[in-house]
């Protein structure tokens, strides 16, 4: 299995949301950071964004929402 850890938002939904095999699209925001995941059998996508104000995290939100992420209050990582 390979993880992908993205800065931006555009390459991670290029990346992730684009691959109709990927069936776990979820994202959250934790201080000033939106933290997204999307899983298939093979591959993880990992991005974690630091957002510049209200209206960028709005505009990033809603491109998320647009392909297909669903909106977690907490994501935990670990190794396992």
């Amino acid at each position: 299995m390979a993880r992908f850890i993205f800065k931006g938002v555009n390459n991670f939904i290029k990346a992730a949301a684009t691959k109709p095999t990927t069936h776990l699209r979820i994202y959250t925001v934790c201080l000033d950071e939106i933290r997204a995941i999307a899983q298939s059998q093979k591959n993880t996508f990992i991005l974690i964004y630091k957002y510049k104000g209200k209206k960028d995290l709005e505009s990033k939100k809603a491109k998320l929402e647009a392909h297909g992420f669903v909106y977690a209050d907490e994501i935990q990582f670990w190794e396992g």
